[in-house]
């Protein structure tokens, strides 16, 4: 796989990162290879999921298009991870804590691929993008500096000892993963589980379920209730999701002109799905009567609204 990343000056001017805690993963998306195999980032780096999912939702409304130019890839599930260390620590500190997210964006990817090897799709790939060292000339470009001639996008840092502060990290997957909401809402949960805090050495599926179910007791971890909220589901869900989602366009997925009581699918992902609170009515009662039929409990607690009553 080729990891060139590229992103034109003129991009850079609206660049940014979209955040409410810099201490974790945050997630770009990218645009299809060029001749050359290089892509492009199509938008900011966010840590919210479904801030990010919801970037495929205004795409395909083209309500609010990122980077008009820059189109995300939906051919594939093209991804960027970023993680930055405190530009105040010490060299060591910012090597064991690059050390540290390898080995936690590793856990993310051999979860994902657990998943994937169960359904029989293709298997995630994910490269870490290598910041050239030997280059130490900048341009500043509003809050955004980029190395010249490296190989991504970063943000600007107060030393030189860039490749010890940021990790990057390119991910491709198969598309059906961006097929609809709740399952990009899903395997974005899975990616960074590793960086909030889930530990596990699983071999078996029982072992992963057990080591879940552990961390999803866990107060004060981050995505430790989305875990609890949803983890006893994914099963079900992706064991059905040709059933789900197959037969549905993506178009059709994420517009919001599908979801009731005239909710615009913003937070709309796995967690809303799996607690019965998700907007996208037929979804939902479609996972109702898998759930009855597999003994799975699951209640539906949206009412629809009429006229600004629910019936």
């Amino acid at each position: 796989m080729k990891n060139k990343i590229i992103i034109h000056p003129a991009d850079i001017e609206k660049g940014k990162v979209m955040s409410y805690d810099f201490s974790n993963l945050k997630i770009a998306f990218c645009t299809e290879p060029d001749n050359s195999g290089r892509v492009k980032i199509t938008s900011y780096f966010d840590s919210c999921r479904e801030s990010a999912v919801n970037l495929i939702r205004n795409q395909i409304e083209d309500s609010d298009p990122p980077l008009a130019s820059k189109r995300i890839d939906l051919k594939k599930t093209r991804i960027l991870l970023y993680a930055k260390s405190n530009n105040d620590a010490t060299i060591e500190s910012k090597r064991r804590f690059s050390k540290r997210k390898d080995k936690e964006i590793a856990l993310g990817i051999k979860l994902v691929n657990h998943y994937e090897k169960k359904l029989g799709w293709l298997l995630t790939k994910m490269v870490k993008i290598d910041i050239d060292e030997t280059n130490r000339n900048y341009s500043k470009i509003s809050k955004i500096k980029r190395l010249k001639n490296a190989k991504s996008p970063f943000l600007t840092p107060r030393r030189d000892d860039v490749s010890d502060t940021i990790n990057m990290y390119i991910i491709v997957a198969t598309n059906k993963w961006l097929k609809s909401p709740h399952i990009l809402s899903l395997y974005l949960l899975m990616l960074r589980l590793g960086c909030s805090g889930f530990k596990s050495n699983f071999k078996t599926h029982e072992e992963l379920i057990k080591d879940l179910e552990k961390f999803s007791n866990r107060r004060g971890f981050k995505d430790s209730h989305h875990v609890r909220d949803t983890f006893k589901m994914w099963d079900v869900i992706l064991e059905n999701y040709n059933k789900l989602f197959k037969r549905k366009s993506i178009n059709r997925l994420y517009s919001s002109k599908y979801l009731i009581n005239g909710c615009q699918g913003f937070s709309e992902g796995i967690t809303r799905l799996c607690t019965g609170l998700s907007r996208d009515n037929k979804i939902s009662m479609e996972i109702a009567d898998i759930c009855k039929r597999n003994n799975i409990e699951f209640t539906y607690k949206v009412k629809i609204k009429k006229e600004g009553k629910e019936w």
